[in-house]
């Protein structure tokens, strides 16, 4: 700002004699609104993926919701390259891909031809996933290949996820995703560029992102399971129901192995009936089976069951009456 100094010696005669100047350095405040516009538009972000995960509950469609928020959260120089990879923990402590951002083949074909998703098995000896699911903490690089926590054959594995190439990865960010005392999965963030997470706010962000995330797959979680608890008391309401007007052993049997395999969401199902001679050796009764539609393509001319240990566990049940599993 700048302002003429003004001499006015005699009566109706004044001339400019100088000048006065105020400057002063804007830098701080442009880049202080510049941060504050960067902060709402973030804060409107978290609020519209907020309302997307409220009106699901489909595990799918907020994995994917997951993912690609997080990279709504970013800066759009960084968000261009950057991926976002989403892991859940289950109780056989295995690590499934379960969301990924920018989308790519996700699944792998199994045996029967039904997807499942790629999962590796949680290697305590990681100091990766030692920070994030004991400690509990966030994992930020932006120097990944000179970085020790991500030198794990293992660790680079979960950076890359299911790509069919290798990306390259310059920084990484691994945020918990924590439910009361335990953590259930974590999301990461890659980008080739070097230090692309470092920004504070950024990570509060996506730390926030992460809690939604929880709640979210909390809820599903718990309405699925109220769901199964539902469909179990009908498939029992219906088989005492088939047993009730049904007498012939074959009928029975149908329904249940049916029934079974549909509250167990089962592609195939194996229902084995034994009977105990008088000598004390078990015989098989009855044997049937239920599968879905689209496995008979796949079970064409062949028996559908060729699994000697499926057998062999059938046997071990009947045998010791107590629940037998294998995988």
């Amino acid at each position: 700002t700048s302002a003429p100094v003004i001499s006015q010696d005699d009566p109706g005669q004044r001339k400019v004699v100088g000048a006065v100047a105020v400057l002063r350095d804007v830098t701080d405040l442009r880049q202080s609104r510049q941060q504050e516009a960067i902060a709402n538009s973030r804060v409107a972000a978290l609020v519209q993926i907020s309302r997307l995960l409220n009106a699901t509950l489909i595990e799918d469609e907020i994995h994917q919701i997951v993912t690609q928020g997080a990279l709504d959260l970013l800066p759009s120089k960084i968000a261009s390259d950057a991926r976002a990879l989403l892991y859940g923990l289950d109780e056989r402590k295995q690590l499934s891909l379960l969301g990924i951002s920018p989308v790519e083949r996700l699944k792998q074909p199994c045996l029967q031809g039904a997807p499942k998703p790629r999962s590796w098995s949680f290697d305590a000896k990681s100091s990766l996933l030692w920070e994030v699911y004991i400690e509990r903490r966030a994992v930020a690089s932006g120097n990944v290949p000179s970085d020790p926590r991500f030198s794990a054959a293992a660790d680079q594995e979960l950076l890359q996820g299911d790509s069919p190439t290798p990306a390259e990865i310059r920084s990484a960010l691994v945020l918990p995703l924590v439910s009361g005392n335990m953590v259930t999965g974590h999301i990461i963030l890659t980008s080739p560029v070097a230090d692309a997470f470092d920004d504070l706010r950024l990570q509060d962000a996506l730390t926030n992102l992460a809690a939604l995330a929880t709640i979210a797959r909390t809820n599903a979680r718990l309405y699925s399971e109220t769901r199964r608890r539902a469909e179990e008391l009908d498939a029992l309401w219906t088989v005492g129901q088939s047993v009730v007007t049904r007498r012939d052993l074959t009928e029975i049997a149908d329904k249940l192995t049916e029934q079974v395999r549909t509250v167990f969401d089962a592609d195939l199902c194996t229902l084995s009936l034994w009977e105990t001679a008088p000598n004390g050796d078990r015989h098989l009764r009855w044997l049937g089976h239920a599968h879905e539609d689209s496995l008979l393509p796949e079970l064409d001319g062949q028996p559908l069951l060729e699994c000697g240990r499926c057998d062999e566990v059938s046997r071990c049940a009947a045998a010791n009456g107590e629940l037998e599993e294998a995988v």
